[in-house]
């Protein structure tokens, strides 16, 4: 429905002969071809808006393209690219008086911490924000995972349970559901609630094909992967290891490629905890082609975490 949204507002600005508004209908097209997985597409379109954006010249537009440049440096794990453009979109959005600017700043950055493990160092900076903007739930459901990443397992329940009374009816089905829902899964999985995970899975089931944006400062990739972590935790590895292999397969071929040897580590942990017939022999291989792609990439922090976990599973890199 949105994406017949924006095409409608494309042939509008083209009939009535408003640039700015086909520049905002740009924006949004490509939110919702990367939410669908069209990462082709969304590269085409975000390419038209940023030469409308430079004919424009007005820093609005400019904001709109240099955050989706981030977007594509994160996706590829081009962290310091992904900074550098960062400030830009910033600096851009400021000029503007981009209402959201300081808020897809904080998101790009935490996405890039995310990536070091550094999360935890950040909780702070995620209460101010649900503090300042307590309406917008994505950055309520961030705060479990926050917490609970820094050892607050106490504190990350109860932010939890405040998002996930009644079936999760705090969050609204809004622009935002589908990422927050995602988020709060990946909390629910480290909680080990198990109902909670039961109800979170069949909530995003019907939606494991798409990819988990977060408006033009991040890409969560698949949502195969937050299922795969649900399934694991009420206790289906069947399920979880046909949701992890998906989302494996999905992100190397929509370009999500920094989100990779994670997965595999969250797999291989997971079949590790079963133990059943070849789940040992796979989760070496996992381990092992984790450990060569967070050391090729230069994920220092995942290097570390690994070499423990393959000395104990007598695996070689």
């Amino acid at each position: 429905e949105r994406r017949v949204l924006a095409d409608e507002i494309l042939a509008l600005a083209e009939r009535i002969g408003i640039r700015e508004l086909e520049a905002l209908g740009r924006h949004w097209r490509i939110y919702d071809l990367l939410e669908a997985g069209s990462t082709a597409e969304a590269r085409a379109e975000h390419e038209a808006l940023a030469r409308l954006a430079e004919q424009l010249r007005q820093p609005l537009y400019r904001h709109f393209a240099r955050g989706w440049d981030v977007v594509w440096a994160q996706m590829s794990g081009r962290v310091a690219e992904a900074e550098r453009l960062a400030r830009e979109a910033h600096e851009l959005g400021q000029r503007a008086q981009a209402r959201d600017a300081d808020t897809i700043y904080a998101a790009q950055l935490l996405t890039l911490r995310r990536r070091e493990d550094r999360l935890a160092e950040y909780v702070s900076t995620v209460e101010q924000f649900v503090e300042r903007h307590p309406a917008l739930v994505a950055w309520r459901a961030v705060l479990p995972l926050a917490h609970l990443l820094n050892g607050e397992r106490e504190e990350g329940a109860a932010a939890f349970e405040e998002l996930a009374e009644d079936d999760f009816a705090a969050v609204p089905q809004d622009l935002f559901w589908f990422t927050a829902m995602c988020v709060l899964g990946e909390a629910c999985s480290h909680l080990g609630d198990a109902a909670r995970a039961r109800t979170l899975h069949a909530r995003l089931l019907p939606y494991r094909d798409r990819m988990v944006q977060v408006t033009q400062a991040a890409c969560f990739g698949s949502a195969e992967r937050f299922l795969g972590l649900l399934a694991a935790t009420f206790g289906d590895m069947d399920a979880a290891s046909e949701h992890f292999e998906a989302a494996l397969a999905l992100n190397a071929r929509r370009g999500v490629l920094p989100l990779i040897p994670f997965i595999r580590v969250e797999y291989a942990q997971r079949l590790l905890a079963r133990n059943q017939g070849s789940d040992g022999e796979r989760a070496r291989a996992l381990l092992v082609t984790a450990y060569q792609e967070a050391e090729a990439a230069g994920i220092t922090m995942l290097v570390a975490r690994l070499k423990p976990l393959l000395d104990a599973t007598g695996a070689v890199a």
